[in-house]
């Protein structure tokens, strides 16, 4: 049985985490972790996809924004949500094309031209954002948001590649690469990291890390890999005090109601 794939959002302004789990094959879990006590909460199962790297999360954790798919549908929408349950309070249907991202607790905005939901029942401000979209700038503009620096980007015709670093200890720094299209045969989660130790410019390949980022709230480093969550401190000279917060590897399927 292949693991799940795990992909997660940190809430920049406090505690609170989207964690997305996909498998088997159309279905999709979301999941909130709670970063302060390391409690997770399950929210709604999706037949469907929801496309992770972009999802987005209010700075305070209370809402989500996400392009999803069904299982039997070809075409994909967008839904703001309260976090971590998928039933949408704003949805904008035939979304093939179009990302969105939150620029504060009240605002968000879509690519290209404003486009007028089906539905809206939030209270949150809609706006539009021509920053990225058709050249794939959508990733690198949530990086750099997030404390990513950008080290390497590569274009040849529809194929992009750029390296991010991070530091995130004064003898550690986290890498990844951001491949546009996915490379061939990998999940559209796929987003190979390694550590850097700055001193000795040693590089260690953590390929199995599908996910991998900074806590600030608890001042560790976190990653996801073969369908579970983990954490550790570093020291000056590696990694040490592993923990496995949790492994979703056992879900399955449950029809669940949002509390809305």
């Amino acid at each position: 049985m292949l693991p799940a794939r795990l992909h997660v959002k940190l809430a920049r302004a406090s505690s609170l985490s989207l964690v997305l789990r996909r498998g088997p094959t159309m279905h999709t879990a979301s999941i909130l972790w709670d970063r302060a006590d390391d409690t997770f909460t399950l929210g709604q199962w999706l037949k469907g996809r929801i496309f992770a790297h972009e999802c987005d999360v209010s700075p305070d954790g209370k809402h989500m924004i996400y392009r999803a798919r069904g299982q039997h549908s070809y075409k994909s929408w967008i839904a703001v949500s309260c976090m971590p349950y998928l039933k949408a309070l704003d949805f904008f249907d035939d979304a093939d094309y179009y990302q969105a991202l939150f620029l504060s607790n009240d605002t968000y905005c879509l690519a290209t031209s404003i486009r007028k939901p089906k539905y809206k029942n939030s209270h949150l401000n809609i706006t539009s954002c021509t920053a990225f979209g058709a050249d794939n700038r959508y990733s690198e503009i949530i990086a750099l948001r997030d404390g990513w620096n950008s080290i390497h980007n590569e274009s040849a015709g529809y194929n992009k590649l750029i390296a991010f670093e991070k530091q995130i200890h004064p003898h550690w720094k986290l890498l990844k690469k951001v491949s546009v299209p996915i490379p061939k045969n990998k999940s559209p989660e796929y987003t190979p990291h390694q550590l850097l130790h700055i001193s000795t410019n040693t590089i260690y390949d953590k390929s199995d890390w599908e996910w991998a980022d900074w806590d600030n709230t608890q001042q560790r480093l976190v990653w996801a890999e073969h369908g579970k969550l983990l954490s550790a401190q570093l020291s000056d000279n590696g990694i040490k005090n592993i923990h496995v917060l949790h492994d979703f590897n056992n879900m399955q399927f449950e029809e669940i109601t949002a509390p809305y």
